[in-house]
């Protein structure tokens, strides 16, 4: 599990990226309200078995809600640099 966790903050870094004009547009519109930016990870298993994580953003401008979803393997664990 410590790959995947070491892989979240990349992939909330993507879906950042891919909605910033659609956040922009909504901190301009949102008015005294504050723009409310929710972002979750589910950690759990594909239907192989597979160790699998599901990132995920959600804003209101119109409502958008997207998610990225990747696969890891622990046995990688040793080509990363990680500190116990």
């Amino acid at each position: 599990m410590r790959t995947a966790l070491k892989q979240i903050p990349e992939k909330i870094n993507e879906l950042l990226e891919s909605y910033q004009k659609d956040l922009e547009e909504a901190w301009l519109f949102c008015g005294d309200e504050p723009l409310n930016i929710s972002f979750s990870a589910k950690i759990g298993f594909d239907k192989h078995q597979k160790p699998t994580c599901e990132v995920g953003i959600s804003f209101v401008k119109e409502k958008v809600k997207d998610s990225r979803i990747f696969s890891w393997d622990d046995k990688q664990l040793s080509l990363l640099k990680i500190p116990e």
